[in-house]
């Protein structure tokens, strides 16, 4: 969770690869557990789900039979409202261990659960937990909450994250050094969202975010030393967002669109160390190629002003952005995206019920110090493919394994939900 949450809690939690990072450790370890000791036990649910349900149909159609039109209509419409919305998934909680030369060994628990709402058309939840610690004496502690109420009235967020953990900075720039250095933030973060549907298929709201960050252990010379906030920064930040959502599934979608906007700013009389206005855009769409076989496209922006400091710039590659890069291999005061995405239709290995799914992914993407200054010629074009394993159905809630691709570099990560 440290990288994403402390490096991106600002501008949309954008991921980074597992290798490093520990909110993909814990979801990882804890997703291992799902493959290796719950998947014919959640088969065996969706078989008796199917079951029950078709025993439930039998049921309501023999009685339905004998009532008038107007008390079946009646009966379906209480049936929609109490109807569950799949299955909830977990909660998986999982050890584990690894390596890096940055932290020598490490140890990690983590913890995931997807809830699933008991009124149908409610969107499910999730919910984490992690901790590292290593043995070279660093950290993380942190969980989130992504909630949905009754019906989706509200969606609510909640991130929060204590840890002392190294990163590496590959300078600011679209071109960026090939080598990186590390820096180790000590960070102390809050960020609050809360957003309510104020018409059809659109919500409003507001989000609220704390950030003290010290920055240590950079060598003398580092290039770290000329960035804004080198030595660490606060910031409380207030912002405002609004999306319009036509999705048919929130983790897979086969159909509509998606489009948000956030503005928020860092302000100095709120105690505000490094002052700045930051404006992210996203744009998605979902359709159907044949069958189940699916596509997906994505534009994204992230635009800042102001003294930024060089771990809150808008920054390429990880998980979601620029796939195929290490995250924060390119950053500046803006960044654009554009990708797009074939996504198989499911199928089985081993069971029967179709759970696994390929991926093929291409995009384009790049920074800028000004809006004016970007360059089409001087894009980073990244590709990969990529695997998936529904953890619950008919959500496909995904476990994600993606390798990419772009000049000079590869990325392999592993993460759960899609990157857009």
């Amino acid at each position: 969770m440290g990288r994403a949450l402390g490096g991106h809690l600002l501008h949309g939690g954008r991921g980074v690869l597992i290798r490093t990072t520990a909110r993909s450790f814990a979801r990882a370890t804890a997703l291992a557990l799902a493959l290796a000791g719950t998947a014919r036990a959640q088969a065996t649910d969706t078989t008796r789900a199917v079951r029950d349900t078709a025993v439930a149909r039998a049921s309501r159609d023999s009685s339905a039979a004998r009532d008038t039109a107007a008390v079946r209509a009646a009966r379906e419409a209480a049936a929609r409202d109490t109807a569950p919305n799949g299955a909830s998934v977990g909660p998986f909680v999982l050890p584990g261990i690894f390596y890096t030369p940055e932290t020598d060994i490490g140890i990690g628990l983590g913890a995931l659960w997807v809830r699933a709402h008991p009124v149908a058309m409610t969107r499910p939840s999730t919910y984490s937990l992690n901790a590292i610690a290593t043995r070279n004496g660093q950290f993380t502690l942190g969980g989130s909450a992504d909630t949905w109420t009754t019906r989706n009235e509200w969606h609510l967020t909640f991130d929060g994250l204590l840890s002392k953990y190294p990163y590496r900075f590959y300078g600011i720039g679209n071109a960026g050094v090939d080598s990186g250095e590390t820096y180790t933030p000590t960070s102390r973060i809050i960020a609050v969202t809360a957003q309510k549907s104020v018409l059809p298929n659109i919500y409003a709201g507001v989000r609220v975010a704390y950030d003290d960050v010290l920055v240590d252990e950079i060598k003398p010379g580092a290039q770290l030393l000329g960035a804004a906030g080198h030595d660490g920064w606060k910031l409380v930040t207030l912002g405002l967002l609004a999306n319009r959502d036509t999705r048919d599934r929130l983790y897979w979608p086969s159909q509509g669109t998606f489009a948000s906007v956030s503005a928020s700013r860092a302000f100095a009389h709120l105690g505000s160390t490094h002052p700045f206005t930051r404006v992210t855009l996203d744009s998605r769409a979902y359709g159907t190629i044949t069958g189940e076989h699916l596509w997906a496209v994505q534009a994204w922006g992230d635009f800042t002003d102001g003294l930024v400091p060089f771990d809150r710039l808008p920054q390429l590659g990880g998980q979601t952005v620029a796939r195929g890069f290490l995250m924060g291999r390119f950053r500046d005061q803006q960044a654009l995206s554009l990708q797009g995405e074939y996504r198989s239709a499911p199928f089985a290995v081993l069971e029967d019920v179709p759970r696994f799914s390929v991926v093929a992914f291409v995009g384009a993407a790049a920074t800028s110090p000004v809006l004016g200054a970007f360059a089409t010629d001087r894009a980073h074009v990244t590709g990969g493919f990529g695997f998936r394993y529904a953890l619950s159905l008919p959500d496909r809630y995904n476990l994600r394994v993606d390798y990419g691709f772009g000049r000079d570099s590869r990325a392999f990560s592993i993460t759960v939900g899609e990157a857009f």
